[in-house]
């Protein structure tokens, strides 16, 4: 197996192997990393109790491991949210201040 991508969030690693095996990754696992064998997900098990483990098929694949944690995606939909309502109140302040400005001139 050689590793052609070894980042924070994604691993990726090429394996050519006779028979179909358990790819062991010494790295930690967690429930918030996703497996990928070929670009199809793959699922991925607790492998010798601390590391990552994905089956791959007999032949040459990619495999990627994927750091997709639950909380990162929660906090990214919270802060949109958040950034457009933001947005919202201050396009309703400004038309607001106009409609007013506009009724007293009309006065």
């Amino acid at each position: 197996a050689e590793v052609v991508r070894y980042a924070d969030s994604e691993v990726t690693i090429r394996v050519d192997i006779a028979q179909t095996g358990i790819l062991v990754f010494s790295d930690l696992y967690t429930k918030d990393w996703q497996a990928e064998v070929d670009g199809q997900a793959a699922r991925l098990y607790r492998a010798n109790y601390a590391y990552r483990g994905v089956i791959v098929p007999a032949g040459n694949h990619s495999v990627r491991f994927r750091y997709d944690p639950l909380s990162y995606r929660v906090g990214k939909y919270i802060s949109v949210s958040g950034v457009l309502l933001l947005l919202l109140c201050g396009i309703h302040a400004v038309v607001s201040s106009w409609r007013q400005k506009r009724c007293a001139v009309l006065k």
